[in-house]
């Protein structure tokens, strides 16, 4: 479907970050790539799109995390299709990288990645305000975040399909990271 591409085109939050650079239209790409790679049970677009995005963002490795679950969650499904099922081996490429990049260490001698897992998995409630903060002017200035209330309705209604509950729930975690981190380095990164 072409709705989702437009909808990132479209989105006011997403054109202010554009003047920055490229990194967050890579990450969106990238994850775009690896759900929908993972939804077609595409295993080597998959595993390519997450190892790079884990190498892109220290948010690719709680991809890695997601992705982990709708896995286990599709071979515990009563009726399954394992030709539809993502192996374990797909994600080979991304813990990998993530091995990797949790042992380097930065220009302080901290881990490269394992500081921001750190600062994420730790409550800080002056952040978390900081976040909702972000959010707050997010939804105050941009209207993509209200289209979300679709999906909430098909959800209750029945009416969502696998793949739109899946599109959801990584809505939703997006909204908790950036919420956590206490906002983003990008207006709206959301």
């Amino acid at each position: 479907s072409i709705i989702p591409a437009l909808l990132l085109v479209t989105s006011g939050a997403f054109a202010a970050a554009a003047p920055s650079g490229l990194e967050t239209s890579l990450v969106a790409f990238l994850l775009t790539a690896a759900f929908v790679s993972f939804e077609r049970a595409r295993r080597s677009t998959f595993s390519i799109a997450l190892f790079f995005l884990v190498v892109a963002r220290p948010e690719g490795v709680l991809a890695i995390v997601l992705f982990a679950l709708f896995a286990i969650r599709d071979r515990l499904r009563t009726q399954r299709d394992p030709s539809q099922e993502m192996p374990p081996g797909a994600f080979l490429p991304a813990l990998l990288a993530t091995a990797v990049l949790l042992w380097i260490r930065n220009s302080s001698g901290q881990s490269l990645y394992g500081t921001w897992i750190a600062s994420l998995v730790s409550f800080d409630a002056a952040q978390v305000s900081q976040g909702l903060g972000y959010l707050n002017a997010l939804f105050a200035t941009a209207i993509t975040p209200v289209l979300v209330v679709f999906p909430i309705g098909g959800w209750i209604t029945g009416r969502l399909t696998r793949t739109g509950r899946r599109a959801l729930v990584w809505a939703v975690a997006w909204i908790a990271i950036v919420t956590l981190q206490g906002g983003g380095l990008q207006p709206f990164s959301v």
